[in-house]
């Protein structure tokens, strides 16, 4: 029998015995009794199924032939902290510090700075203190505009587009300056670039899993606990996206939490099928948009002629009548209105191509706006990807939590599989993940890429190493955690874990602050630099969440999601005579690690 075989073996029978019994093995990283979810955020509490709720067996119950008492159900709450399941509040605070490293490149540059090592501009200072464009369209006149020159100076413009070239401008690529930059990025772009967040996002499905597990035990309906808590997180990333920053993540999870809880009483196998299903289903709807594309294209050609042509024609009636017929409204002409505006945009954005000169404008934009600009320029699109989420966002971007649920079902993200499932996981992840990321980095930086080969080579390849990668990424940390090699920084990794919420916002003010605020780095720090900063939020978080947990039981907007989820003001601090616990309880050493 092969390692890999050997491996299969134990996670199938890991999986029956988790059937079979109540509790998890002395190998799971929690302790007996403490498997079930109770809090907001995704936590745990006591299972009623481990043992008979009238104390010893059911047989000894039972007595001789007396019915046994009616017990009290208690009513949901939130979980106590040393009632939490640490394997996921471990892979949530590793996820967090890998998604803050992405985030800061949209905090510190223009957003195509995200992926694209090539995203050109000008440097600020190399080109004055006005775009080009901008100085020429001040020194134009109404009268000049007037004149057959102005036109023509008018239309020689529109046609450069934004192909001006400064000539004593320094074209520079956005957050790249040097070697250790261009590494930074292929590292992010290997191990990070979308492997986090789909992390984050498979944890959330897997709390929604864990929160209804433990409010079926309790009094009040799963259903709307469930609907309030999502709702209220509706609200909080409306408030983060409209009123903080614009890459708001927190909107889509409620929008995509809404339609999870009829896939609770699906099986595991089911679950993850169907999270399969919808990870596939739009690479093949995006494989054949080039087809689409083309024919959009074609036809729309096809009307704007026919539209010049139809307005030479009428030029020449409203000469010979003195005046233009009114043409009826009909569906028909609308739709071929929308070709033909689409078919123009598509035009103009071919002809521009890249636009170093727009990159600079923005950067020097966003530096010089102030907070209200800011706000009611974003407002309307944020409005309408916010509309968006709530029809689509299930559809496109609700897969991982599907496949979040299915797994936790299983097992995987409570940590109740064998050291050597991990670790075979982690391995399969890794040698098939890398080579599809690296064969579609290669084939991005060769140049001239077109939208069939963006659509049908390196998204597909791209999709299939980013959640090959994802699961590597998480099967690698847990077998680092029940191996013991992460005694060190575990505790740590899972109290900023347990305050995930309250992490991510504060990242938001702190990012804000250094790119947009007092220090207004925005467009000047490259990703090295970046890196740096990361790191030292990364080190903020994990010496500050420990301490804030010694002392409060949740953090502050998990204890205000909290409350607000089960309709109760509920107790923030820590009792002093138990405040030395909370650590204690979040360490390693309190659960086995097999």
């Amino acid at each position: 029998m092969t390692e890999f075989e050997g491996s299969l073996t134990e996670i199938t029978q890991s999986l029956e015995l988790k059937t079979q019994e109540p509790a998890l093995s002395e190998k799971a990283t929690c302790q007996p009794n403490q498997v079930d979810p109770v809090g907001p955020d995704g936590e745990v509490g006591p299972s009623i199924e481990q043992e008979s709720p009238f104390g010893g067996s059911k047989e000894d119950s039972m007595g001789e032939g007396k019915a046994p008492p009616v017990p009290e159900i208690p009513r949901a709450k939130p979980t106590q902290p040393n009632e939490r399941l640490l394997t996921l509040d471990l892979l949530r605070g590793f996820a967090l510090c890998g998604i803050l490293l992405m985030n800061i490149l949209n905090f510190a540059w223009p957003e195509g700075a995200y992926g694209n090592p090539a995203y050109l501009y000008y440097t600020v200072d190399s080109i004055g203190d006005v775009p080009k464009d901008q100085e020429e369209s001040k020194n134009e006149t109404p009268k000049d505009e007037e004149t057959e020159k102005g036109k023509k100076k008018k239309k020689e413009k529109k046609s450069l587009g934004s192909h001006r070239v400064y000539p004593h401008g320094d074209l520079e690529a956005a957050a790249v300056s040097g070697p250790l930059d261009r590494a930074e990025w292929v590292f992010a772009n290997l191990f990070v670039e979308n492997k986090m967040r789909t992390l984050f996002s498979m944890l959330f499905g897997a709390g929604v899993v864990l929160m209804n597990r433990h409010s079926k035990t309790r009094k009040g309906s799963p259903f709307w606990l469930h609907y309030r808590r999502m709702g209220w997180l509706l609200l909080i990333g409306a408030v983060h996206g409209y009123f903080l920053w614009d890459g708001d993540i927190l909107y889509l999870y409620a929008a995509i939490g809404l339609g999870l809880y009829p896939l609770l009483r699906v099986p595991p196998a089911w679950l993850i099928g169907a999270g399969l299903f919808l990870f596939i289903a739009p690479l093949g709807l995006v494989y054949y948009a080039p087809y689409g594309v083309e024919w959009f294209k074609q036809r729309g050609a096809e009307l704007t002629e026919r539209q010049k042509q139809e307005s030479k024609v009428e030029k020449v009636e409203v000469a010979e009548d003195g005046e233009k017929a009114k043409e009826p409204w009909t569906i028909q002409g609308l739709v071929d209105q929308a070709f033909i505006k689409g078919y123009k945009a598509l035009e103009e954005r071919r002809i521009e191509g890249p636009s170093p000169e727009k990159v600079t404008r923005s950067i020097r934009e966003h530096n010089r706006v102030g907070y209200w600009e800011w706000f009611k320029e974003r407002w309307t699109r944020i409005l309408g990807m916010h509309i968006a989420f709530l029809l689509l966002g299930f559809l496109f971007f609700g897969w991982p939590m599907v496949l979040g649920m299915g797994f936790m079902k299983l097992g995987f993200f409570e940590g109740a599989w064998s050291q050597r499932a991990y670790g075979v996981f982690a391995m399969i992840g890794y040698c098939l993940g890398i080579p599809l990321n690296w064969y579609a980095l290669m084939v991005s930086l060769g140049g001239g890429i077109g939208l069939a080969t963006n659509t049908q080579v390196i998204l597909p390849l791209e999709s299939f190493a980013q959640l090959l990668i994802t699961f590597a990424n998480a099967s690698g940390l847990v077998w680092l955690y029940k191996t013991g090699r992460l005694e060190w920084i575990a505790s740590r990794l899972q109290a900023a874990g347990r305050m995930a919420l309250s992490n991510y916002l504060l990242d938001t003010v702190i990012c804000s602050v250094i790119f947009s605020g007092a220090f207004g780095l925005y467009g000047v720090i490259p990703r090295i630099g970046l890196l740096g900063i990361a790191i030292l939020i990364w080190t903020f978080h994990l010496l500050v969440s420990p301490i804030w947990l010694t002392w409060f039981q949740f953090g502050p907007m998990e204890w205000f999601w909290r409350s607000l989820t089960y309709w109760k003001f509920q107790s923030l601090l820590v009792n002093k005579e138990k405040a030395g616990e909370v650590l204690p309880a979040i360490t390693s050493e309190s659960n086995p690690v097999g």
